[in-house]
């Protein structure tokens, strides 16, 4: 899978790769720091948020299986409380076919005072998804 990042920070710090569920499940990607807050208590420089998961055979993501993408945003590094999360629904759906399935890929520019954290929620469902050694990346892109 190509990387295709860049911000003016040490870009190894602005992604995660994390491993689909191996069936039907759900996984969280690490969280990344928005720690880039101003004096008036906003975010000032401009970047978005990019979710990228690989195109999918259909050994992969067969027909009536899908993954779902949403973003959990916090305060709390831990994310044990105070977790809002966005979700577009099946605009944000990788759905599988009888071929499998294409690049998903899908840019979000966050409000400029936004929780710190954020993290990448990916659900996986379906009868028999079977994406063991796969992985989706989550960065920060300018």
């Amino acid at each position: 899978m190509t990387t295709r990042v860049s911000y003016n920070l040490q870009d190894a710090l602005l992604i995660r790769e994390t491993n689909f569920p191996a069936g039907a499940g759900t996984v969280n990607s690490e969280a990344l720091d928005l720690e880039c807050i101003g004096e008036r208590g906003v975010r000032t420089d401009p970047f978005e948020l990019l979710i990228i998961a690989p195109e999918a055979t259909a050994t992969h993501l067969p027909a009536s299986t899908s993954n779902t993408f949403s973003l959990q945003f916090s305060d709390d590094s831990t994310f044990a409380t105070g977790v809002t999360e966005w979700n577009a629904g099946t605009a944000w759906q990788q759905a599988g076919s009888a071929t499998g399935a294409a690049e998903f890929e899908r840019r979000f520019r966050p409000a400029t005072d936004t929780p710190r954290y954020v993290r990448v929620k990916c659900v996986a469902a379906g009868t028999t998804p079977a994406q063991t050694g796969k992985k989706f990346q989550f960065a920060i892109v300018s």
